[in-house]
């Protein structure tokens, strides 16, 4: 995961409560399933407190975390930011799945797949989304030829043996 994911998780966590960094850790692997390090957490804190936007208050042996103002601000555009993206990925994903044949039921759960995927950072899914828009892309350039009558028979044959073949895996 990059700095600035951990730093947004920091942000968006302390909005919600302060926390020492050991909390922070511990509430961030809950949430996402992802363990961010001590040598990650600990600098990003020093850093958030350089620029103002994180406090710290030792409160026994523990160093509590919470925001600033200014903190609170960049963990509300972060947040408002994600709720367009999301906005604008259901509005597309809308059209793609209308223009794909997809009922309504099929296309909220690709939606909510792709967003797991997406905001956990799954690297596995990650790589497999290149091979997939690779023959996404065959199809159109062969659309875009003019080939796509010519070649239909073939192309239903590739993709329903590629389709049966992902199903049948365990």
């Amino acid at each position: 995961m990059t700095s600035q994911k951990l730093r947004m998780l920091v942000l968006n966590h302390l909005a919600c409560e302060p926390n020492s960094g050991y909390g922070l850790i511990k509430s961030i692997k809950e949430a996402t399933g992802w363990k961010p390090s001590y040598g990650s957490t600990y600098p990003l804190l020093k850093q958030l407190m350089k620029e103002g936007l994180v406090t710290q208050k030792t409160k026994g042996r523990k160093k509590i975390y919470t925001l600033t103002k200014e903190g609170g601000a960049e963990a509300k555009n972060d947040r408002d930011d994600k709720v367009a993206l999301i906005k604008k990925l259901k509005e597309t994903t809308s059209v793609m799945s209308h223009l794909l044949g997809m009922g309504k039921e099929e296309s909220e759960g690709m939606m909510a797949s792709f967003l797991e995927a997406v905001m956990t950072d799954d690297k596995t899914f990650k790589g497999l989304m290149e091979p997939s828009n690779k023959m996404k892309l065959e199809f159109f350039r062969i659309y875009k030829e003019g080939k796509l009558k010519k070649n239909k028979n073939e192309i239903t044959k590739i993709f329903n043996e590629a389709t049966e073949k992902l199903r049948k895996l365990k």
